[in-house]
């Protein structure tokens, strides 16, 4: 009843809330551009994942005290759930578990040996096999050998000891692969060789791991202490060893270059490196780990190159992300390893593959907090805190994970309470924290201002965080554009657009439902219940941006697998043994189908993914790189990824000569640039030019006070060059809207204190009015593509506003204007009087109705006929107001224009009283 009637309740509040967007803002994005209101997503999951459980929860206590006073029976779900198999302590599981413990350590050696030894000579599995194969047997004969010398010791036990000793070996088998890990060019034949893991770092690591491992079996020598010994082990170092074998690879020769996406990894690096302070000189999105260190480490070990970033993320980054994840996984499920195998092997046949690299430290912060929850330690506190912040610090997305963690902590520690004591003093792990909190932010506040960039850091957050819906939100395709599937392209998307919602309403269930035994509630259940609300606020970044839906999902992995777990072990913990086959274990009774699903059905087969380990580090290119810092790359013509179709030669190499020949010609000592192409891969790293701003890339001036930031430092810098377009290249327009029109502050300022110089390769440059460059004449044999230098007002897309008039909030510095003289031309249109100067003059048209507009398209120009819309000022409105103000001062065809008429046309006809320059 509760549940019918809160769906009644919050279904039609929803009903009531408005379909037409109604927002005034700074911002011009895809919903403002396009009409369309993205807040409906984030009110329906509001709805949904908010407002429907919470008051389903009260409805239910209301109905519960008021027609059902009393104790509450106690839910068989739950107590179901609370159930676990016992082990199974027979013979036949006790010789399983021993050889499938050595096995996994002979398999291991074996793909090492595999990957560093002829793989053309001996097929992998058969070779992996052997090897496996061999070290059972040898491992098993020593056992027996030295159960007959040693009394007292049973060769169960002297087995996990030789185990446990040998585990080790497996990270020098790590160096070995290192030293066969090499690029061969097939062109001349050279081969290069990277040793990501040198010999003098693998032994010195296996030597202190075959330490401990000896160490503890010498602790206290029981049989107990042994078979933890070589589990530890195998968890530790073994288990990892294997799957950054199978998630590991070195790239061969890559695509064109992508100048924007790629480019923000490869500048932000560089220009870190080169000696700017984070946010206090440099501005960059995805924060410090994705854009700045995770690129660092691709190149200290495989060059400072474009390739060298690919092969630090497929070799190391890619890789530690999942490795986190089996971190946090072994912990779970340590009570099921053949559980613990599934999610491994979903994760290396493709069946799970959403993975977010910049949460790599989350699965650690979560084990963390589950031995806070343990033990309420200082310590502990202190050492949860710390990386919980580092998270939030190096990623901002993290962030989000601050409020969920911290309040699973207070809900704990209220849950737990002893009230005869008081429930301050149950709060000391909040308490705890929160001190550790305070130091924590004092000692980085502290050390921002000695940097002198606190300012810088929190305007970091006020820039980007509010408005995101805004700004990129889109509409929700499913199914357009995604990766094919076996039961179709768009299931797996849909699959991961609804599981984190499910999985919120049912973590709210499970704790409502405990909420009156919650001191029984597990710290494992606590610490996934944290990471679900976690999940929940992370996933309007999806709302907020429809192609993210693998994002949040990547966080929601962990919570998935935990209650596909809890399931699973409270069905095995039924009494349905007496049923079940002879041959299957009486423990694993839906584990091992499940186990069989992943390898018989996997969306890549695990033979060929097995064979695929062989060749992993070891792979080939065409030939030498055309350009040093791009690195190796498949094919050079076209070298670059284009967001129109380009000329092949165009964007080939010799853009990257011609225009560093340009730059390096207009660009004097001390000089810098500024580009309004979102091409930092392009400027600020392969030609690595002086950078006029703190934004790398102009992406992220969308914000009116943003943008005026921007122009701030525009004014003291004065960049002599500007990059103002680029027809193929970088990120020239997304979602439809050019970057004039997004960014039309700082496109007007641009316009008003630069001309245009040439168009090359697709970029068109700007010089500062008061500069006299070299004629452009004088550079043209130097180039291998003559510039172009006419017209060049017009070399640039449509300044289309499409409907964004009717919701921006920006307005001219003044109210004062000029009427224009207009007659009609033709039905719908009317001929516009230009008054002389009027693009240096004036910056925006007003355009009055005689009573309302309808909903209706305008269209600006100076030509008729054979116009292209690249001579154009484009805007559109829904209707119902008397005025539109358009800020033409952004476009640069209202700079370009120079007849003395011009003509606006509007579909439908409107009844257009006036039309007014305001400056």
């Amino acid at each position: 009843m509760a549940v019918l009637t809160a769906a009644g309740f919050v279904g039609t509040g929803f009903y009531l809330l408005p379909e037409r967007l109604d927002v005034h803002t700074d911002i011009v994005g895809y919903p403002t551009f396009y009409n369309f209101n993205i807040e409906r997503y984030l009110w329906a999951y509001a709805a949904m994942a908010g407002a429907f459980p919470l008051v389903t929860a009260a409805l239910y206590i209301f109905f519960r005290r008021t027609f059902a006073p009393g104790p509450a029976e106690p839910l068989g779900v739950i107590e179901l759930l609370d159930r676990r198999a016992a082990p199974d302590e027979s013979e036949a599981a006790r010789t399983a578990t021993a050889a499938a413990r050595v096995l996994c350590v002979g398999l291991a050696l074996g793909l090492e040996a595999a990957i560093s030894l002829d793989q053309n000579s001996i097929p992998v599995i058969p070779l992996t096999i052997l090897v496996a194969v061999a070290y059972g047997i040898l491992a098993a004969t020593g056992a027996a050998l030295l159960a007959r010398r040693i009394h007292g010791r049973t060769g169960y036990e002297l087995l996990s000891a030789i185990n446990a000793v040998v585990a080790p070996a497996t990270v020098l088998g790590l160096g070995w692969v290192s030293t066969v890990t090499k690029v061969t060019v097939a062109s001349d034949g050279r081969v290069h060789r990277y040793p990501w893991f040198p010999w003098w770092l693998a032994v010195p690591i296996a030597a202190i791991l075959c330490i401990f491992v000896i160490r503890a079996l010498h602790r206290d020598g029981s049989r107990a202490e042994f078979a933890r010994a070589e589990r530890r082990v195998l968890l530790v170092v073994v288990a990892p060893v294997v799957l950054f074998l199978f998630l590991a690879y070195l790239p061969g020769a890559p695509e064109n270059i992508d100048t924007f996406h790629e480019g923000e990894q490869l500048a932000a690096a560089h220009l870190i490196q080169a000696g700017r302070f984070p946010w206090r000189d440099l501005l960059f999105i995805h924060g410090l780990l994705g854009d700045v260190a995770q690129p660092l480490l691709g190149f200290s070990v495989f060059g400072d190159t474009r390739w060298g970033n690919l092969a630090g993320q497929s070799m190391f980054v890619v890789p530690a992300s999942w490795l986190g994840l089996y971190a946090l996984c072994a912990y779970l499920f340590r009570d099921n390893w053949l559980f613990l195998l599934g999610t491994q092997l979903a994760v290396v046949t493709g069946w799970v593959f959403a993975l977010q690299t910049r949460f790599v430290l989350l699965p650690f912060v979560i084990l963390l907090l589950v031995a806070l929850f343990r033990r309420g330690t200082w310590p502990r506190a202190i050492a949860f805190m710390s990386l919980l912040a580092v998270q939030a610090i190096v990623s901002p997305e993290g962030t989000y994970a601050v409020p969920a963690y911290l309040l699973a902590v207070l809900c704990f520690d209220l849950a737990n309470a002893d009230r005869a004591r008081g429930v301050m003093r149950g709060l000391r792990r909040t308490m705890m924290c929160g001190l550790t909190g305070l130091v924590i932010a004092a000692a980085w506040f502290t050390f921002l201002a000695f940097e002198h960039a606190v300012g810088d850091f929190l305007f970091y957050y006020r820039t980007f965080a509010p408005g995101h819906e805004l700004t990129g939100g889109l509409t929700i395709a499913i199914g357009i554009g995604q990766a094919g599937t076996p039961w179709g392209g768009d299931w797996y998307y849909r699959f991961e657009a609804a599981a984190p919602i499910a999985l919120v309403l049912l973590g709210v269930w499970y704790f409502a439902a405990r909420a009156r035994s919650a001191r029984s509630i597990s710290v494992e259940d606590w610490a996934m219940g944290a990471t679900a609300v976690f999940l929940g606020l992370y996933y309007v970044k999806f709302l907020d941006r429809s192609d993210h839906v693998y994002q949040p999902f990547a966080v929601a992995i962990p919570v998935l697998f935990y209650v596909l777990y809890r399931i699973v072990s409270a069905v095995e913990a039924l009494r349905l043994t007496s049923k079940r086959p002879q041959w299957m274990p009486p423990r694993h009774l839906v584990t091992l189908p499940l186990v069989a699903l992943i390898l018989l059905a996997p969306p890549r087969s695990f033979t060929k993914t097995v064979q695929s380990v062989s060749y992993r580090f070891a792979t080939s290119v065409p030939s030498e790189p055309s350009v040093a810092r791009v690195g190796y790359v498949l094919d050079t013509d076209p070298l670059f990824h284009s967001v129109f179709p380009a000329p092949a030669k165009t964007i080939d190499a010799s853009l990257v000569s011609d225009v560093g020949t340009i730059m390096h010609t207009y660009l004097r000592p001390g000089d810098r640039l500024f580009d309004l192409s979102n091409n930092p891969g392009l400027f600020w790293y392969l030609l690595r030019l002086p950078l006029a701003t703190r934004y790398y890339h102009v992406s992220m001036a969308i914000r009116e006070n943003t943008q005026r930031d921007v122009i701030a430092e525009l004014r003291r810098e004065r960049p002599a060059l500007v990059v103002f377009s680029s027809d193929w290249i970088g990120l020239p327009f997304w979602d439809g809207i050019s970057n004039a029109v997004r960014h039309y502050d700082i496109s007007r300022y641009v316009l008003d204190h630069y001309r245009p110089l040439l168009w090359s390769h697709g970029l068109l440059l700007f010089v500062r009015n008061d500069e006299r460059p070299p004629p452009v004449a004088d550079l043209v044999p130097k180039l291998r593509e003559r510039p172009k230098t006419t017209e060049l007002y017009f070399r640039t897309f449509s300044c289309d506003w499409g409907y964004a008039p009717d919701f921006l909030s920006i307005h001219p510095p003044s109210e004062a204007g000029v009427t224009m003289s207009s007659h009609p031309e033709s039905p719908g249109i009317i001929a516009l009087d230009r008054p002389a100067g009027a693009s240096s003059r004036y910056g925006w048209l007003e355009v009055e109705s005689a009573s309302k507009f309808s909903a209706a398209r305008f269209v600006l120009t100076d030509a008729l006929g054979g116009a292209t819309d690249r001579r154009q000022v484009v805007f559109s409105t829904r209707g119902g107001t008397s005025m539109l103000r358009v800020e033409v001062g952004s476009c640069s065809q209202w700079h370009g224009f120079r007849g003395r008429t011009l003509y606006l046309g509007a579909d439908p006809t409107q009844a257009i009283r006036a039309v007014r320059l305001v400056p």
